[in-house]
């Protein structure tokens, strides 16, 4: 494992790590530290974080019981031709780090922790068989069908909550899919804390009957429901915002997805069942990013390199700023939900809190989707 490491730090440094001769682009830098001296660096000015090791035996014995945990856990791995355990290693390993945050680089110990502490979580482990909620007097009178379902160790986290709207038509099931949401809970100081990492939109590629086009179309026209009144209370600034003349895009809380909304409301009520009310929103992942930029400088057609760096940065904007829109518009639905901090002002994270007292929602819609969520699922936990 440590002769698989330091290959991977090589050439990290060089911004793509190579895995059964094909390109992963995963950059960073590293420092390796014995008995408070360099004991290896490629430390360079390149724009990437820089992983600081200060105990190697400790981080490799962390490093150890986290690929143990993974190879022995229902986390999906490709299909490696070459030498299969070595390059399930030298993969796992990488995307610990391509889905580390910047302050994860510095205590990478840390880091490792609570992905063996995510891989250890059974929390919602009960909602491995799809769970549905009571019909609603909302959407066409649909339920909620609620899974935790594993994620490869791509992603940034082992499980995922999949969510969506279920009816009938004509005997024929019908669904909206809504997002699913990346997340992890670990124990700190004695109190369940949440991480979000993501609310994505799965793909659906199979082809559609009449009945689901046409559930679809009535969903999307029902959700914007959940929008009445909230522009009222935006800034005149916002109101008066024209995206063709105007440079600067104002602070706002119109401007989310309503479905994201929902899938966020169903969630907080599963934390709710667990009395988890602390929430950590994870927003930027570098390696990420920069993984974007290392493809496009490979590129020999300036114009498209610039183009991708263009839709590069926009998605970042999406995925970092759309995402932290979302929990300030649930904030203003959800009248016990706090954010304590943004990123960056205390850490990297969004802090999030919710008190204790009894639930209020000021929108009909989310709190017959929260409270539906509350008292439908049973929580009988697998073991």
């Amino acid at each position: 494992m440590i002769e698989v490491f330091y290959e991977i730090i090589k050439e990290a440094n060089k911004g793509k790590v190579i895995i059964d001769g094909d390109d992963f682009y995963i950059g960073f830098n590293s420092i390796i530290y014995d008995k408070h001296k360099v004991k290896f660096s490629n430390n360079e000015d390149n724009g990437m974080p820089t992983l600081i090791i200060k105990d190697e035996l400790l981080f490799y014995l962390k490093m150890e019981e986290y690929i143990k945990l993974v190879f022995n856990s229902s986390r999906k791995m490709p299909h490696f031709v070459n030498d299969t355990n070595s390059n399930n290693i030298k993969l796992i390993i990488s995307y610990i780090f391509a889905n580390a945050t910047t302050e994860d680089f510095l205590n990478p110990i840390g880091l490792i922790d609570r992905n063996i502490k995510f891989l250890k979580d059974d929390t919602l482990s009960y909602l491995e068989d799809t769970s549905k909620t009571d019909n609603l007097n909302f959407f066409m009178n649909s339920h909620v069908e609620i899974k935790n379902t594993g994620q490869s160790v791509f992603m940034e986290t082992p499980n995922k909550i999949d969510i969506r709207l279920c009816n009938y038509i004509d005997n024929d099931k019908v669904i909206y899919q809504l997002p699913s949401i990346s997340y992890g809970i670990v124990s700190e100081n004695s109190d369940k804390v949440c991480y979000i990492y993501s609310m994505l939109n799965p793909k659906n590629q199979n082809e559609k009957s009449d009945n689901q086009k046409k559930y679809e179309k009535k969903i999307s026209r029902e959700m914007y429901k959940i929008n009445a009144g909230v522009k009222n209370q935006e800034s005149e600034e916002y109101q008066s915002y024209n995206p063709s003349v105007d440079d600067y895009y104002p602070e706002n809380i119109s401007d989310v997805s309503p479905s994201s909304l929902i899938s966020l409301t169903v969630f907080l009520g599963l934390l709710k069942k667990e009395n988890i009310d602390i929430i950590k929103v994870v927003p930027y992942l570098p390696v990420r990013f920069l993984s974007r930029e290392t493809f496009a400088n490979e590129l020999d057609d300036e114009e498209k390199q610039n183009e991708l760096k263009a839709r590069n940065n926009f998605l970042q904007r999406n995925i970092t700023d759309k995402f932290i829109r979302t929990f300030r518009r649930i904030g203003y639905h959800h009248q016990n939900l706090n954010i304590n901090s943004y990123p960056y002002e205390i850490d990297e994270f969004m802090n999030i809190s919710i008190s204790s007292d009894e639930d209020h929602f000021n929108n009909e819609i989310l709190s017959e989707i929260y409270f539906s969520t509350l008292s439908s699922l049973h929580r009988t936990k697998k073991r």
